[in-house]
């Protein structure tokens, strides 16, 4: 293994947030505030951090087809971007949406429906 040959081995962002959460007893280490909410256990599955990225713009831009969960927590949790009173129905929206379809528009609609209508 690396670490055992001496290298540090490092893990931030997405997926490498999460696997430094998972490896951290090994030796791996663990940055920023993806890995510090899989530490805390406020993500803890794959697809919270989990991507696709649109097939007719990968080689121009890169363009992510959807929204993670953890940006969307980031947002709303960290940022104080969603009020308190809506973080839960946006939150249970964008976990009912499968991750490659999670878009801030998808999850809004989704939150829509649940709002009852003014007479």
């Amino acid at each position: 293994m690396l670490w055992r040959a001496g290298a540090r081995v490092l893990g931030a962002s997405s997926m490498g947030a999460l696997r430094a959460s998972e490896l951290d007893i090994y030796g791996m280490e663990g940055i920023g505030l993806i890995y510090q909410a899989y530490k805390s256990g406020h993500l803890v599955s794959d697809d919270e951090v989990a991507l696709t990225f649109d097939p007719f713009t990968w080689e121009a831009a890169f363009r992510a087809a959807g929204e993670t969960f953890a940006s969307i927590w980031i947002l709303a949790w960290q940022k104080g971007a969603i009020i308190t009173s809506c973080r839960d129905t946006l939150f249970r929206c964008a976990e009912s949406l499968y991750f490659p379809e999670r878009t801030y528009e998808r999850m809004m609609a989704e939150a829509i429906a649940l709002v009852p209508e003014r007479s």
